[in-house]
């Protein structure tokens, strides 16, 4: 039956036990997660989309650098990346060149 619905069956058990236990309000409740807490706060979160909107940040070395300093929290490379991304913040691409662009003229003082 779990491969069925697409969960382990352990978790289907769980279910059950809820339902059995306390209906289909046990089962609809969601209570609070068991996992580790974020390391962002509220207002670190709101800040840095403000200044991700205003475009202040050129990098994300840069967002990394301005959290530590202001909000005392520390991100690795990885992690910081992935809160921009979850921000709205995105990475800066090249700027398109000519297909017919002459690399030796432009790299020539």
């Amino acid at each position: 039956m779990a491969h069925l619905v697409g969960r382990h069956r352990n978790s289907i058990n769980d279910w059950i036990k809820l339902f059995r236990n306390g209906g289909i309000e046990a089962l609809l409740k969601r209570g609070e997660g068991s996992g580790r807490k974020g390391k962002m706060t509220d207002e670190a979160k709101t800040e840095l989309t403000e200044k991700l909107k205003a475009g202040e940040f050129r990098t994300a070395g840069q967002a990394e650098a301005w959290l530590k300093e202001k909000h005392h929290i520390e991100f690795g490379t990885n992690s910081i990346y992935y809160q921009l991304g979850k921000l709205g913040g995105r990475l800066n691409v090249a700027r398109p060149s000519h297909l017919k662009k002459d690399e030796e003229a432009a790299s020539s003082p």
